[in-house]
């Protein structure tokens, strides 16, 4: 079991690198952006959280599990805040003074699919969107991808459950329609691809 936790971690560290790769190339000076607002992470996957703190971010993150969102107060002390809730919820969180009303940056990686309704997602990215000051950014499968559920209980062992296809599967037109710009690393509806979809703020 442990060489098999030592393996998948070295290939999430591989995957991670090549799409902060991506994310640099698409959005240049993306780490120049200090108010940052991440849409879920644990301790054991906090994707980009070296950049954040190296670059003096401000990053406030919404996680929906607590016990995930125990894990980063105890791991990310750094972090300026976690709020535990769901993204659905955002606007609520917002009114209840939870959550800033902007921010520079507002990224959420790899949970888009998780919705399981492709109406809520972008529902959801256009309040996403309304908090934005500067740019915001889905990542997410390049169309289909096998859902992986985490062992919650056990964060050092989460690895891995393969169930069925995720229900949503979001391709480049699915943004690009919805005036975001994409670019896809991998092949399409690869284990480990992909999409990169970004909105610059029309805010001056």
């Amino acid at each position: 079991m442990t060489d098999l936790i030592h393996a998948k971690k070295r290939e999430q560290s591989k995957v991670i690198s090549s799409r902060r790769e991506q994310l640099v190339r698409c959005i240049p000076g993306i780490w120049n952006y200090k108010k940052v607002l991440n849409i879920g992470a644990n301790d054991k996957m906090f994707a980009f959280c070296s950049d954040f703190k190296q670059h003096g971010c401000i990053v406030d993150v919404i996680e929906i599990y607590p016990e995930y969102c125990q894990g980063l107060r105890k791991h990310f002390d750094w972090l300026n805040q976690i709020v535990c809730g769901s993204v659905v919820d955002i606007d609520k969180l917002v009114e209840k003074g939870e959550l800033e009303k902007k921010y520079e940056l507002v990224i959420w990686s790899h949970g888009p699919g998780t919705l399981h309704d492709k109406q809520l997602i972008f529902d959801t990215l256009d309040e996403l969107y309304l908090m934005t000051e500067k740019v915001l950014v889905i990542m997410n499968a390049y169309g289909k991808r096998r859902y992986v559920e985490r062992n919650r209980e056990k964060l050092e062992t989460d690895y891995i459950t393969k169930n069925d296809f995720m229900d949503i599967v979001l391709y480049e037109d699915d943004f690009k329609k919805r005036d975001f710009l994409v670019d896809v690393l991998g092949e399409k509806d690869g284990d480990q691809s992909n999409l990169l979809a970004w909105k610059y703020s029309n805010v001056a």
